[in-house]
């Protein structure tokens, strides 16, 4: 599991040790790599970070609502005094 922002590996990472002393790692794996330093062996694994989508879109949908929301207010307005109007008649 990777943590939260970063991306999975594709495939696992696969070392092999020899009794001989050797190493390998699977060549495929292109996020893992294998260096021998003085103090012994390094292993590097690029962990890339998710990339941020960017903001699409314009402010439309805010004048549409907007619109919307004035339409209905006006269309209760209009129920209400017409029921004002019925319950003064009676």
């Amino acid at each position: 599991k990777s943590p939260d922002g970063y991306t999975l590996l594709k495939e696992p990472v696969k070392i092999t040790l020899k009794r001989d002393g050797t190493i390998s790692m699977k060549e495929s794996n292109s996020m893992a790599q294998i260096e021998k330093t003085d103090t012994g062996l390094l292993l590097a694994i690029r962990n890339s970070e998710f990339y941020e989508l960017p903001s699409t879109g314009g402010t439309g949908i805010y004048w549409y609502t907007i619109g919307g929301m004035l339409l209905m207010m006006g269309a209760s307005l209009i129920l209400y005094k017409n029921r004002c109007r019925e319950v003064l008649r009676r």
